[in-house]
Parts: C-alpha cells; sequence; structure tokens
C-alpha cells in the first residue's frame, strides 16, 4: 500500500482518456471499474486499486486537498467479488488513517463499500 497527498483528483473522463493514451489501445487496456467511495476510487485488471479521499493538509511541499491511496495486489484474491474485496481492504486503511489525520468527516469513506458503478 502506498499513501500520498494529491492536490487534485482526476475526474472519471480524465482517467479514461489518460488510460486510453497510455494503453493505445482497448485490445489491450485492462479493465478498469469504478467504485462510488471517497472522491474517487476505481480497479486496474486483477491487481492494482486507487482510492482518493478528501483530507485538507498542510504539509512540506505545500497545501494538499486529498490523499491518494494505492495498493498492488501481487496475485489474484480468492472469492467471487474481487474488486470490491480489494476496494474494501483499501477503504477500512484509508478509513483509519482519515481518522489519525482529523478528516474522517469529510473524507467520504463508508463502513460498507458499495457496489461498482456501471460501466
Amino acid at each position: 500500500m502506498d499513501f500520498g497527498a494529491s492536490p487534485s483528483v482526476p475526474t472519471r473522463k480524465e482517467f479514461e482518456a489518460l488510460h486510453r493514451d497510455r494503453t493505445n489501445s482497448t485490445d489491450n487496456a485492462s479493465p478498469t471499474t469504478f467504485i462510488p467511495v471517497g472522491a474517487s476510487a476505481y480497479t486496474e485488471g486483477s491487481t492494482y486499486t486507487t482510492l482518493y479521499f478528501k483530507c485538507h493538509a498542510q504539509g512540506g511541499d505545500g497545501e494538499t486537498q486529498f490523499v491518494r491511496a494505492s495498493m498492488i495486489s501481487p496475485q489474484r484474491l480468492k472469492g467471487n467479488s474481487q474488486i470490491k474485496d480489494r476496494v474494501t481492504i483499501l477503504n477500512s486503511v484509508s478509513r483509519r488513517l482519515a481518522e489519525e489525520l482529523g478528516c474522517a468527516a469529510d473524507a467520504s469513506l463508508p463502513a460498507t463499500v458499495p457496489d461498482p458503478e456501471p460501466t
């Protein structure tokens, strides 16, 4: 897992454009699933999970509005809800961090992760 400050959150449209540019072909693109958690949450393929949540803070690099949390799963999780399970893990750790940072009220990190958005 990795956590870092982020001045902004890419919109779904911006993410999809960047993802398309990165792969240069929809045939080679990893499936991306968005889940309504925090400011933005998505999974790419069977290993990458990213979640952004609102957390205003002042640090050594200046002011930040969001925290970006990411996780790489070295192998596929077992079970029928792998995408939701990965976001649940990252959401749970992010909720704890938001509590420690004093921004849980603004983070929009639910106790239970909702189902993925339709593609």
